[in-house]
Order: C-alpha cells, then structure tokens, then sequence
C-alpha cells in the first residue's frame, strides 16, 4: 500500500511537539524545518539500505 492511499495530511513529530505537518508530497519532497529534513534523510537512507536489489557490499574493479 503506498502511503497516499494511507492518509492526504501528515504529521511530523519531535519529542511529543508537532514540528511540521503537510500534504504527504509537500513533506517529503520539499520539507520545511530542518530537524524534518534530518529525519527523512536518515530513514529514506535506512530503507535503501534494506532494498534486496541493491548490494550492500563492496565488489572489486
């Protein structure tokens, strides 16, 4: 399911405060606040990092 069948809004929080809130496509292709910024960096970073087609090891040239 992608996460616009999911919801239109969306929230982002930080330490129980709403830091940003937006459209889906607002939030993540042009967040506003910096620490939203972090945060998509590194769980978009994580979830590649998961993806079965790409390798996660160094191959020699």
């Amino acid at each position: 399911m992608e996460p616009r069948e999911m919801a239109d809004w969306m929230f982002f929080m930080d330490d129980g405060l709403i830091v940003e809130q937006s459209s889906l496509e607002e939030m993540f292709v042009r967040p506003k606040e910096e620490r939203t910024k972090l945060f998509l960096k590194r769980i978009l970073y994580e979830v590649d990092a998961l993806d079965p087609l790409q390798p996660n090891f160094e191959v020699p040239t």
